[in-house]
């Protein structure tokens, strides 16, 4: 594995070079990624979820975002306090995928292990984001999420997480945040 890093290196400065650039690894970051720079800062509210015997609770939470990773992508962490149930803890990263024409990210959270990938794009104001099939613990079929930001007036935030069931979503979280 050691030698192939060098190789890999070196291919990708002889294809910049070839496509007539300048060799480099510090590559610009897409110009689309600046539409979802509305992640960056600090975020309380609230979200309306279904717990595990899928009964609806209301958590407390709080999503940071940053910029990362040469500010290629746009990290979000969220904590969301369920009091005796416990905190739901994920992470995602966001990024711009030249190449599809698409936004790309990675969602990482405490539910369950491995990582949900997804994509889309803006919609008006939303941006949506299907995601590839995930397995979860204890449930049979890999599930198919639905991830929904809107960027709403007075430095507020909405996130609606849905899961498909058939040809309809249903409602896994529903949340309202604010800039602090």
């Amino acid at each position: 594995h050691a030698m192939r890093l060098p190789v890999v290196i070196a291919a990708l400065l002889a294809t910049s070079a070839f496509a007539g650039q300048e060799p480099s690894l510090n590559v610009t970051p897409p110009k689309e990624l600046a539409k979802v720079d509305f992640f960056l800062g600090k975020w309380e509210g609230t979200e309306k979820m279904l717990d595990a015997m899928g009964k609806s609770v209301t958590a407390k939470a709080t999503m940071v975002g940053t910029k990362a990773i040469g500010d290629m992508f746009f990290q979000t962490t969220h904590v969301a306090d369920l009091g005796k149930t416990g905190k739901m803890q994920s992470m995602h990263l966001i990024s711009y995928d030249i190449f599809k024409r698409k936004f790309t990210a990675f969602w990482f959270d405490s539910s369950s292990p491995g990582v949900t990938e997804m994509s889309g794009g803006f919609q008006g104001n939303k941006l949506i984001m299907i995601s590839k099939p995930k397995e979860f613990p204890g449930i049979a079929l890999p599930l198919i999420m639905r991830f929904t930001w809107q960027r709403l007036p007075q430095n507020k935030l909405s996130f609606l997480l849905e899961m498909q069931a058939g040809d309809k979503w249903q409602t896994v979280i529903d949340g309202s945040f604010k800039k602090v």
